[in-house]
């Protein structure tokens, strides 16, 4: 059952984190284009709510899904940040 919650935590820990990373990017625009307050401050705080629930529900799983979790994480980092490549 732990590897059945861990690969599922894998998975869910990568698009959460594409998305999280995404909305990185999108905050990022958002603030150097002069967006509005109210917009930047929804996609913040909805991108940490998401995250942090996301990842102390794997917590509450165990270490194993904790840390399959993380790693999804890195690697959806990885994956955007090679996909946007360098940004001036």
């Amino acid at each position: 059952m732990t590897i059945l919650v861990s690969a599922v935590s894998l998975l869910m820990g990568t698009v959460l984190g594409a998305a999280h990373f995404r909305l990185v990017a999108m905050d990022a625009a958002l603030a150097l284009g002069r967006g509005s307050p109210l917009r930047l401050a929804g996609i913040r705080i909805g991108r940490f709510l998401a995250t942090a629930g996301f990842l102390g529900l794997a917590a509450l799983a165990g270490a194993l899904p904790l840390i399959a979790a993380t790693a999804g994480f890195i690697a959806a980092r990885t994956w955007t940040i090679s996909r946007l490549g360098p940004q001036p």
